[in-house]
């Protein structure tokens, strides 16, 4: 077995690593760079204690099913980052919301469906703790070269080995760039989890990446659907949403099960998305809180963006200047006039 340990590196061609091969990448969460890349064959893996990270200008790739990358000691709340081959954006940032710490490690899959039009890449995850009360957010990069032109791909598939085939995930669940599909809230074990991005089998009539089926505005219009033919009454009674509550006693006014009484931050942020409605961060009903004080933070803890009376407008940008911060993940935390903590959670961005 052939093992190296680095402490810092550069190479300027291509690494191929082969057999039983293993390279040890230190200290964690490292920046690698690696501008003629990695080759991963056969059961060759890289393992990283904490995180695999990369420039743009190099990449891992992997030419075997065998072949691996190997993230470990990921704990509840704590990313990893995988550069996963074919180009430098296939990849997968991976954030466990919920679970014990573990090991994971990424490959590729080999199973296919000649009835789903797949992007020519599919990632297989393993967790050596696995449990049916994981649960975890995914965000999958892809490079645009890789989609045929007269394709939308906006769902994402996971493969079934007890029913043999590929089924599509909550769509509720999935958010669509150019170059990202944003999966929250996976739960369950590990044990099936076979990922592919294609298209969608329910219609997206404007492109905006919510199937028509789940789109309370599918013609992209600015009037809902349900309202379309039939105006709202503005001279309407004060039970807005007609459950037999008056307004003023209704713990959830308009019905859309969120708590006038509770905020709801956004899980993600697509500030270069203009057309999508996650281009800027919204909280739901913070202005139910004045004066609240909303924090964000990078994953090494440092403060990216502090606002007192927040307006739901915030673009992913650091701080006052007109930098956008990295995509990834980052934490947030809202606190009310006493510092106490309304509260905290994770955010993805994604470009």
């Amino acid at each position: 077995m052939f093992v190296c340990f680095f402490l810092s590196f550069c190479w300027g061609q291509e690494l191929t690593l082969s057999n039983d091969s293993r390279l040890y990448v230190a200290p964690s969460g490292m920046a690698v760079v690696a501008k003629g890349g990695v080759t991963l064959k056969d059961t060759a893996g890289l393992v990283n204690s904490s995180e695999v990270v990369l420039p743009t200008e190099g990449f891992f790739k992997l030419t075997s099913s065998t072949a691996y990358l190997e993230a470990t000691e990921i704990a509840p709340n704590t990313t990893a980052n995988f550069m996963s081959g074919i180009s430098n954006k296939a990849q997968i940032d991976l954030v466990l919301t919920l679970g014990v710490t573990a090991n994971f490690k990424l490959s590729m899959a080999t199973v296919s469906d000649p009835e789903i039009v797949f992007l020519p890449v599919a990632w297989k995850l393993q967790k050596t703790v696995t449990d049916p009360a994981d649960k975890c957010n995914l965000m999958f990069y892809w490079d645009p070269i890789l989609a045929s032109e007269d394709q939308q791909y906006n769902t994402l598939y996971q493969w079934s080995d007890s029913e043999n085939q590929w089924k599509p995930m909550p769509t509720e669940n999935t958010t669509v760039g150019s170059e990202t599909l944003v999966y929250l809230g996976m739960e369950g074990s590990f044990e099936e989890a076979i990922f592919a991005i294609g298209p969608s089998t329910d219609p997206d009539s404007d492109g905006d990446g919510i199937p028509d089926s789940k789109d309370p505005d599918d013609d992209n219009d600015g009037i809902p659907d349900s309202e379309d033919d039939f105006p709202i009454d503005s001279e309407a009674s004060q039970d807005t949403d007609g459950d037999g509550i008056p307004d003023s006693e209704d713990p959830n006014i308009d019905n859309d099960g969120y708590l006038e009484s509770e905020i709801y931050p956004s899980e993600l942020l697509t500030p270069m998305e203009l057309e999508g409605s996650e281009f800027l961060w919204k909280i739901k009903h913070i202005e139910n809180f004045p004066n609240a004080l909303v924090k964000v933070f990078n994953r090494a803890g440092l403060e990216v963006f502090k606002k007192r009376n927040y307006q739901n407008n915030w673009d992913g940008k650091y701080k006052n200047n007109q930098d956008y911060l990295p995509a990834g993940s980052y934490f947030y935390r809202v606190t009310n006039v006493s510092g106490e903590l309304i509260k905290e959670g994770w955010l993805f961005l994604t470009y």
